[in-house]
């Protein structure tokens, strides 16, 4: 009996040691100090979206914990701004650093990571509790906040601030989508003379977001119509048309003179021109008078887009949302387009025989006033005709002079 008694003594006995053990272990994982890693701007995974913001915008820490900061942009320098109530910092002390990374900080005084480029990392060991906000000095709308409690304090764990993190994330990318749908459609007004002024973007931006991108990235146009480009986004950049390859984007005074300058208003096709800086509400409007297609870069960020032009007063075909380029004729109501080429934009096979169209295998049925015709050798076909033929919905804008016809 009495070693039975002992036996269940020593257990217990052990049970105590290896659970006081198991606590005192705990506690030291929690006092101990924790490291934490913040994104000073994001690449997204996926397309142009990228997060202009601090990812996360508010972390939570303890005493003598460390915060790593890392500009993960794609291209801009950023800086880590801790005020501390002050005025803004001025911009020609925006680059340089009032402390060296892994500096100990109490949040009595102002603390400045100076110019990280991208890739570069600035460390903060934070020894004081306090709520301290923080920016960006080239880019002021870039905030967060760290949040420091005393050790011991309850604050969500990595696991827990990790999971909000990346809820937010998910719902950064829904919004980056939107962005470039709704700035992504084809939106034109009419000028007096009958010519068209297209709205289009240089980029496109919320507040944690921002889209490097040509919106739409290609438009297609007549002669004698004009674009308008704006840039809302809080960075810098260009519209550049048919930029030379060799084109030094930086001297050893810095950006291109060639570039910096604005173009006049009117483009014929002949060299380059170019927005200068876009930053802020002034957009840039282009006339584009020869028909033609060409190319749109931003050199800083290092996206492109197209537009295409058109002879003024002719019709343009769209498939999918791509210019078409063909030779059109409007006759009777309808757009008529070699059928050949026709079948190749829609990914169909047509044959010409006795005057009689098959795509497809079929023969294409049409109205007697969409009936095709032949010109110079070509057999004409109406596009209408043809989309009721395969299926396919489309649309035509008698303004914009515009055939739409979507295959998917």
């Amino acid at each position: 009996m009495m070693k039975k008694v002992r036996m269940l003594l020593l257990a217990l006995l052990l049970l105590t040691v290896g659970s006081t053990g198991a606590y005192a272990a705990e506690g030291a994982a929690e006092s101990a100090p924790q490291s934490w890693d913040v994104s000073v701007g994001q690449a997204m995974d996926h397309d142009s979206a990228m997060f202009f913001s601090m990812q996360p915008g508010t972390v939570y820490i303890h005493e003598g914990d460390t915060v790593t900061f890392t500009n993960r942009d794609m291209a801009a320098p950023h800086t880590v701004t801790f005020l501390v109530g002050g005025p803004p910092i001025a911009d020609d002390k925006s680059p340089i650093a009032t402390d060296p990374s892994g500096v100990q900080w109490d949040g009595s005084k102002l603390l400045n990571s100076g110019e990280l480029m991208p890739q570069a990392s600035y460390a903060v060991t934070f020894t004081k509790s306090g709520a301290y906000a923080y920016y960006c000095a080239y880019h002021p709308t870039m905030k967060g906040t760290v949040v420091v409690l005393p050790k011991g304090q309850p604050i969500p764990s990595k696991v827990e601030q990790a999971a909000a993190q990346k809820a937010h994330e998910e719902d950064l990318m829904k919004q980056a989508e939107w962005l470039k749908n709704y700035c992504g459609v084809v939106n034109y007004s009419k000028n007096s003379n009958g010519t068209l002024t297209y709205k289009a973007y240089a980029s496109a931006a919320s507040a944690e977001v921002m889209i490097n991108a040509y919106l739409p990235g290609e438009l297609y146009i007549n002669a004698g119509d004009t674009i308008e480009w704006t840039n809302p986004s809080p960075e810098v950049h260009l519209v550049v048309v048919n930029m030379p390859k060799d084109l030094q984007v930086f001297t050893e005074q810095g950006p291109n003179p060639l570039l910096m300058t604005p173009s006049k208003q009117a483009y014929d096709g002949k060299g380059m021109a170019t927005s200068g800086i876009m930053m802020g509400p002034d957009p840039f409007r282009l006339t584009f008078t020869k028909p033609g297609t060409y190319t749109i870069t931003d050199p800083f960020w290092g996206f492109t887009g197209k537009v295409v032009v058109a002879a003024k007063g002719a019709a343009k075909l769209v498939v999918d949302g791509k210019a078409v380029v063909l030779d059109t004729q409007v006759k009777n109501g309808h757009v008529f387009a070699p059928v050949n080429a026709v079948a190749k934009a829609l990914g169909a096979k047509a044959a010409v025989a006795k005057k009689k169209v098959t795509i497809n295998g079929k023969a294409l049925v049409s109205g007697s006033d969409s009936a095709p015709y032949e010109k110079s050798g070509t057999t004409y076909v109406a596009l209408d005709a043809v989309a009721n033929h395969l299926g396919k919905a489309y649309s035509w804008d008698q303004t914009a002079l515009t055939f739409t016809l979507k295959t998917k």
